[in-house]
């Protein structure tokens, strides 16, 4: 029967069983076990980064919503007495928050990546060492 907790270890078994030359099998299941240790570690930042970035994407939603509604309430009671000058300077204003807003989304985006990235490549770097050391021996 497969153990849920570590799906390696009836694979572990069988390769055991055959011996290569040269070939450390143990190291060699090791090795892919912290492959996948650094995949879920991976995996984990990118979705803590994708809820934020989601939670962050609400927030720039409900806060145009409730500019829009204060904007429409304002236009009702200033009927007539539109000042361009005024809706100018709001509407730029509220461009500016968009484009803060996006350039906040990207780098949060950049971040999640960045750091995944590094997961993988200090993983990347062990495996290399290892694959070195299995050769000296």
């Amino acid at each position: 029967m497969a153990n849920p907790t570590n799906p390696f270890a009836d694979l572990g078994k069988m390769l055991e069983g055959f011996k290569l030359p040269g070939v450390d099998m143990s190291a060699l299941m090791k090795a892919r076990q912290d492959d996948m240790a650094a995949l879920m570690e991976a995996n984990k930042a990118t979705y803590a980064a994708m809820q934020a970035m989601a939670a962050k994407q609400a927030d720039m939603f409900k806060d145009a919503m409730q500019e829009m509604q204060a904007s429409a309430q304002g236009a009702m009671a200033s009927a007539g007495k539109l000042d361009p000058a005024a809706a100018m300077a709001k509407a730029k204003a509220s461009g500016e928050k968009t484009l803060a807003d996006m350039q906040e989304l990207a780098q949060m985006a950049q971040k999640a990546q960045s750091e995944a990235l590094a997961v993988f490549n200090q993983r990347a770097a062990e495996g290399m060492k290892a694959f070195k050391d299995m050769g000296k021996k």
